[in-house]
């Protein structure tokens, strides 16, 4: 499987060299299921290599997507993929709706081997370098593959 930059209205993805980015146009049920599809087709190819799983989510605007919705399709993505390799999801947002949706989210699914980091936009930045420090392993992984 190969992961390339793409959008379809609800949220963009890019690949970055050292991690995978999915920007959230919209605070939709369909919204959340583009994400969902992302994230299920990065966690797809990283179970198969075993590479590190560094993801940036930025969610620009001030609206909030539906947390319960949110919650019951994560716990389904996440009851399929028991045994990822570790990953680090950085979320970029204006409100703080994503912190409460990923404080349930991980007690729920219990997804140890995946670290948080959760700021606003403007912090960008570091959230970069964050995951930049477990993604430079990808770049590793395909210049030997």
């Amino acid at each position: 499987m190969f992961l390339t930059d793409s959008s379809d209205g609800l949220t963009s993805f890019i690949v970055h060299p050292c991690y995978y980015e999915i920007v959230m146009h919209d605070d939709s049920r369909r919204a959340v299921d583009s994400w969902m599809r992302r994230i299920e087709a990065i966690w797809t190819l990283h179970i198969q290599t075993r590479q590190p799983i560094p993801v940036l989510t930025v969610h620009p605007h001030e609206g909030a997507v539906p947390l319960n919705y949110a919650f019951v399709e994560g716990l389904k993505l996440a009851r399929r993929f028991r045994d990822l390799p570790p990953g680090r999801s950085a979320f970029l947002e204006t409100r703080n709706f994503m912190t409460q949706m990923l404080d349930s989210f991980l007690r729920a699914m219990r997804l140890s081997a995946i670290e948080y980091y959760h700021a606003s936009p403007h912090k960008r930045a570091e959230a970069v370098a964050w995951l930049s420090e477990l993604g430079a392993r990808l770049r590793e992984d395909d210049s030997s593959g």
